[in-house]
């Protein structure tokens, strides 16, 4: 799995710094000057500085404006890479959401996404290196009023049971997200602020945002992802230099376990830093997990051959999530599908087939250390290079095209003494297999951690880092058994 994933979604949350808090008052009034101005926060990852953000909010002829500019660097494998994103929002003087411009570089991959309210409905358009794609979106109620959280604190009218939730636009997940919004409690230190806990429906995550009584954002905390900090610095302070954030692409272990392909069975025993390892795998057919004391211990077992399997295409109601086109798998391209088709032949056969193309993508892809960019499936299939992520996404974008479900997974993979983490496919064929595109597995080895598996639209892949990302910096395996071929 590329550990860019994690900067990406991280990019994306620290625009929360102006979103993630929101409150409704009938009568907006116009916001007074002590409101308005730009503002620096240096972020950090797991207590290292790894980026800054700018932040400002100004008055417009016909309203205001939001915006915000935020680099992370990160460090992996000997290379520093950057991502970043800057997004202007206009507000009318009701502080009602008008628009938005959104501009991303995904190391390299650049994204511009537009949206224009009408009515009740957003109009969005999202220019990629896949081409142009446009979206009419209904906004619903209590949609773009982030910004009455100003007046709400400069009224004076945030009390312990204050609680809204508003409805907000993400333009890295495409969809409409629903924010929960809730004044958790007081604090006088540095200054009287109300720290504000904003939860998204589509990512289930928290954030925690310190907000003084004037309108300015002091700090805020996102935990669960590699503990993110953002803390109001002076602009010196945000631009000075700093070292990457230097991201693990490994976990050692203390015993070497022989060839990967040929381990059958691992006992692992799983400490974190963050005091809940038995949180960071999820029991699947292949791996259960039980908490011992303050740690926790893990079984996995080698994959084997469906027992059954079935014809294509799949049909079943539900598992049509794992058959849907999206941005990064577009099962419906014309030429994924000809590819798609070319490579089954006549097969119709869940389990041959998926076989079939898996054995396809090992074998055309050349295989590179690491892709940084996020690259779609038709693109993939374009260059044919790429990384772990890369195959896996191929491989699920080309099952999908014949009506075969895919998800992707996220995990670690047992090789030479440390596990490394890894991406590769379940797919449905009569019952969901784990397959390696790029290892040229049709059933993985018990060096195969799980940590997350997903559906190919965005908001269920930023799920996916996201718990991932639980498991960086601070993840200790030790191996207490194993059993090999």
């Amino acid at each position: 799995m590329k550990m860019r994933s994690a900067g990406r979604w991280l990019a994306s949350w620290a625009g929360l710094l102006v979103l993630a808090a929101g409150g409704l008052v009938a009568d907006p009034v116009p916001l007074p000057d002590s409101a308005l101005g730009t503002h620096w926060y240096a972020i950090s990852l797991l207590g290292q500085r790894s980026g800054w953000s700018e932040q400002s909010l100004r008055r417009t002829p016909t309203g205001y404006e939001a915006a915000e500019h935020t680099v992370l660097r990160v460090a992996l494998d000997g290379r520093s890479l950057t991502s970043s994103r800057s997004e202007t929002r206009a507000y009318d003087a009701a502080l009602q959401l008008v628009s938005i411009t959104h501009e991303a570089d995904q190391v390299g991959r650049r994204v511009r996404v537009t949206a224009q309210r009408e009515g009740d409905t957003l109009h969005v358009t999202r220019l990629s290196p896949d081409g142009e794609t446009k979206q009419d979106l209904p906004v619903g109620e209590r949609f773009g009023v982030d910004l009455h959280i100003l007046t709400d604190l400069l009224a004076g009218k945030i009390t312990p049971d204050w609680q809204f939730v508003f409805r907000t636009f993400d333009c890295d997940l495409q969809q409409i997200d629903e924010i929960t919004v809730r004044a958790a409690e007081r604090v006088t230190d540095p200054q009287p602020a109300w720290v504000l806990e904003a939860r998204s429906k589509l990512l289930n995550v928290l954030s925690r945002t310190w907000a003084a009584d004037e309108g300015v954002i002091l700090r805020q905390d996102v935990p669960g992802m590699m503990q993110m900090s953002l803390q109001r610095v002076t602009e010196a302070e945000a631009l000075a230099d700093l070292q990457p954030f230097l991201l693990a692409s490994s976990v050692p272990v203390d015993r070497e376990l022989g060839r990967p392909e040929k381990l059958q069975r691992v006992r692992l025993e799983v400490r974190d830093g963050g005091g809940e390892p038995d949180t960071l795998f999820p029991a699947t057919a292949r791996q259960t997990v039980t908490r011992d004391g303050d740690a926790a211990v893990l079984n996995i077992i080698a994959g084997v051959a469906p027992a059954i399997t079935v014809q294509l295409p799949c049909t079943a109601p539900d598992l049509q999530a794992y058959l849907q086109p999206t941005d990064m798998a577009q099962s419906d391209d014309p030429a994924l599908r000809a590819q798609a088709r070319e490579i089954i032949g006549d097969e119709r056969n869940a389990w041959p087939a998926a076989q079939l193309l898996m054995h396809w993508v090992n074998r055309q892809m050349t295989k590179v250390v690491s892709e940084p960019r996020p690259l779609s499936a038709r693109e993939v299939l374009r260059v044919k290079r790429g990384d772990c992520t890369e195959h896996a996404v191929l491989l699920a974008g080309l099952a999908q095209a014949v009506g075969l479900p895919a998800r992707m997974v996220a995990g670690l993979a047992y090789d030479a003494k440390a596990y490394h983490y890894h991406a590769w496919n379940e797919l449905y064929v009569g019952e969901w297999i784990e397959m390696d595109p790029t290892w040229g597995q049709e059933t993985v080895d018990a060096g195969h951690l799980q940590v997350a598996a997903s559906a190919l639209d965005s908001a269920s892949i930023a799920r996916m880092s996201l718990a991932a990302s639980k498991t960086m910096g601070a993840l200790r395996l030790t191996v207490l058994d194993y059993q090999s071929l």
